[in-house]
């Protein structure tokens, strides 16, 4: 799947997780498609919808709170820390 396949996806997952937020810029979206796995972004969508499941909150909030999450991840991964780091070491 190329980076443009991806970023329809990101819009459709955010759009049925999170209809109440606007969707991200093109600016995050790529940027999320562009340095993280669909996983890590899904993950990250996920995180934010469970977070903000009902509140009313500027969507630059929600949006850097997903960027937030896939950073710090990201961060954990590299240290071995999380549930990533895990699921590729027994592949």
């Amino acid at each position: 799947m190329t980076l443009l396949d991806r970023v329809p996806y990101v819009r459709q997952l955010w759009t049925m997780l999170l209809p109440h937020v606007p969707q991200p810029a093109d600016e995050f979206l790529v940027k999320w498609v562009f340095d993280y796995s669909d996983k890590e972004v899904e993950y990250g969508i996920v995180r934010a919808s469970k977070k903000f499941r009902q509140q009313t909150l500027e969507p630059i909030v929600v949006h850097k709170y997903v960027s937030g999450v896939l950073k710090n991840e990201r961060e954990k991964r590299s240290q071995g820390f999380t549930k990533w780091a895990r699921t590729e070491e027994t592949r």
